[in-house]
């Protein structure tokens, strides 16, 4: 089942001059089975983590599209990383194409689906049963990617960062709640796509100045 309930953590957009952190969420629950599923949605792009683990299925989940147009859900078997009794689900939101600061090419930052990340999903029992969607249950903070655009990365603060956020025993009740959000108009599907992986690491061989002032580029050829 594809939730329709979206939710946020802000209404405000990120701009350069007053950038928006992406927010830990977390929400708390509890199980009978094991056999479960996680259908999730996370706009502009997401983190995924089950106790304490992270399982995000790509590295552009959900992917870039135009949510008036498709809603890409991400179908999650949990058997392996959950337990009976209590659990935790974490999550990381960003930017994406959602709200985007510069625009630029594609004047992003006037599209008309433009708004602050969110979220919806719903999980699921062997049965189809549904144990819950995403409410104000959820709850969300601050977290140290105090900047980030598609274009331009992360700024990162380690001042801000919350040890063990993720995991089950961590005390959240100073969090604030997540608010709803607008549904976007898109049609729920379930993504075939295949996975965006890192596959591997490579490090400069050499940094160079290109002739401006204070430009550098890097050269990764041996």
């Amino acid at each position: 089942m594809y939730s329709a309930l979206f939710y946020t953590f802000s209404e405000r957009y990120s701009t350069h001059e007053e950038p928006v952190s992406a927010p830990y969420i977390r929400k708390h629950f509890f199980l009978n089975e094991t056999k479960v599923y996680l259908n999730l949605c996370g706009l502009g792009f997401y983190r995924l983590f089950i106790n304490g683990k992270e399982i995000t299925r790509s590295k552009y989940a959900s992917y870039i599209y135009n949510p008036d147009d498709l809603l890409y859900y991400d179908r999650y078997e949990l058997e392996n990383y959950v337990q009976r009794g209590e659990n935790v689900l974490g999550l990381i939101l960003g930017n994406g194409f959602l709200n985007n600061i510069g625009g630029q090419v594609w004047a992003l930052d006037k599209a008309k689906f433009r708004s602050s990340p969110k979220f919806a999903c719903s999980m699921e029992s062997s049965s189809g049963e549904v144990l819950f969607e995403a409410d104000e249950s959820f709850c969300w903070h601050e977290s140290p990617i105090v900047y980030d655009d598609w274009r331009e990365g992360e700024h990162y603060d380690a001042r801000e960062e919350i040890p063990d956020w993720k995991e089950i025993n961590f005390d959240d009740s100073a969090w604030k709640s997540v608010i709803r959000a607008e549904t976007p108009k898109g049609i729920p599907t379930e993504s075939k796509a295949p996975p965006v992986l890192k596959k591997a690491e490579y490090k400069p061989r050499c940094m160079q100045k290109n002739g401006r002032k204070g430009s550098r580029h890097c050269c990764f050829l041996s």
